[in-house]
């Protein structure tokens, strides 16, 4: 949802799965085949369909500048150059994303609005989104993730090989601060939120569900969390 990136303001980078390697990501002829481990600061990077890595999202800060992971789609998708239609009618999957430094957007750009629970909808997909202070000394804050299907494979029976969580907040060292969690759906897991030292957390017009714990979120040592009460659905 939401207009065009606007790539005249800001850098903007191609992925895709299958692009040959060594490419700069200035077009789709020319595209990352993978995520860069190196990410700038201010860009946007524009990812077609496929399956990719497991991303570790730790760039260095610059002030409150951004850094987005967006799905491209038809009508959102930079540059004209190398595209072609076949990259942005699906989703694009990665097996798991750590968040480590701050400001980032992660948005997967769509869904079946008649369907929330529609895992294939949606433009992004993992299996599971986490930040903990004990693994790597700190985690994310400001961190805004949207239009994204969390969690194991869609089914309707419990499996010990699911994810435990769908997102994982381990702010054992520091309190993890300002996260919106929005239209995302979360689903096959034991837990849907394990929110561990986490303030300020907003989980809105979300699908939750179904998951394989009483709990749908745990909290411990949580400040603030606000779900938008009627506006989040589940099996």
């Amino acid at each position: 949802s939401g207009g065009a990136t606007d790539c005249s303001a800001q850098s903007c980078y191609c992925v895709r799965e299958g692009a040959t390697p060594g490419g700069d990501g200035s077009s789709w002829s020319a595209a990352f085949d993978e995520v860069p481990s190196a990410l700038e600061r201010g860009a946007v990077y524009l990812i077609g369909d496929g399956a990719y890595a497991s991303l570790l999202l730790d760039a260095e800060e610059s002030g409150e500048s951004t850094i987005t992971l967006r799905k491209a789609t038809a009508l959102d998708h930079g540059t004209e150059t190398g595209w072609d239609p076949s990259y942005g009618d699906g989703q694009a999957s990665f097996s798991d994303l750590t968040l480590v430094s701050d400001w980032w957007v992660i948005d997967g750009k769509t869904r079946d609005e008649g369907n929330w629970a529609s895992s294939t909808a949606y433009g992004f997909r993992t299996g599971s989104i986490g930040a903990n202070t004990i693994n790597f000394g700190r985690g994310s804050n400001d961190v805004v993730i949207r239009y994204v299907d969390v969690g194991g494979p869609p089914g309707d029976t419990f499996d010990p090989g699911l994810p435990d969580s769908g997102f994982y907040f381990g702010g054992f060292d520091q309190v993890l601060s300002r996260w919106t969690i929005s239209k995302c759906h979360v689903h096959d897991v034991s837990i849907a939120f394990q929110l561990a030292g986490a303030s300020d957390v907003t989980i809105e017009q979300c699908w939750l569900g179904p998951n394989w714990s009483k709990e749908t979120i745990r909290g411990q040592g949580v400040l603030a969390v606000h779900d938008h009460v009627g506006e989040v659905g589940g099996d």
